[in-house]
């Protein structure tokens, strides 16, 4: 996966422009991006994409970002979103395996109710420095994590880091290699969002990985 666009589940109307983009991937977003009043809207919008049939054509691989586990809305994301065109779910603000695990679960209920054969995988995001800490731990958590996603904003701002000096990007880089990169060959990605690139910079955006 070498692109991934990212779009809010509160702006259906930009769904279809999204698949039809040159991105690899399309990441369809519950959390952040989403006001509180507007998550069970874009529960059912993220839903009723998922089933449509420009979807099941796709070739792109399809992600879901939900909201965290500690939140009302961690299971009802879940459940609702685990469909077959659902490639991989998105965890945000993961800190132990017991976060990997949790959602494994709930994802593995689901998919039985649905009669689905085909696992969906688990993309986890360390957004915070107890995440990076257990980097390790969260990547052997389960059979189902494929990719440690940085979470740059909200790790960097935690601790007053400069987020656009690259030599900050390339030390958490380095960190979360050495922290998972022993227990399982998964890829680390970390993303350079457009809205950070200087115009006529020549920077396109993308996904590093190691």
């Amino acid at each position: 996966m070498r692109s991934k666009l990212f779009v809010p589940g509160s702006r259906k109307e930009l769904f279809a422009k999204a698949l039809s983009s040159q991105a690899d991937a399309i990441s369809l977003d519950l959390e952040d991006s989403v006001i509180e009043s507007r998550k069970a809207e874009a529960r059912e919008n993220v839903t009723e994409f998922l089933g449509s049939p420009e979807v099941a054509a796709s070739d792109k691989v399809i992600i879901v970002r939900v909201n965290a586990g500690d939140t009302v809305h961690f299971e009802a994301d879940i459940l609702a979103i685990t469909h077959p065109a659902l490639t991989m779910v998105n965890l945000p603000k993961v800190e132990s395996s017991r976060d990997v695990c949790t959602a494994a679960e709930i994802l593995e209920r689901a998919e039985k109710a649905a009669g689905m054969t085909r696992e969906i995988l688990i993309l986890a995001n360390i957004e915070t420095p107890k995440g990076l800490l257990a980097a390790a731990e969260i990547a052997a958590a389960h059979p189902r994590v494929v990719g440690l996603q940085l979470g740059l904003n909200d790790l960097f701002n935690s601790l007053s880091i400069e987020r656009d000096d690259a030599k900050n990007v390339h030390a958490v880089l380095f960190a979360l290699r050495m922290a998972a990169g022993g227990v399982m060959s998964l890829p680390m990605m970390v993303l350079l969002p457009i809205s950070k690139m200087k115009k006529g910079s020549g920077q396109r955006p993308k996904w590093h990985t190691g």
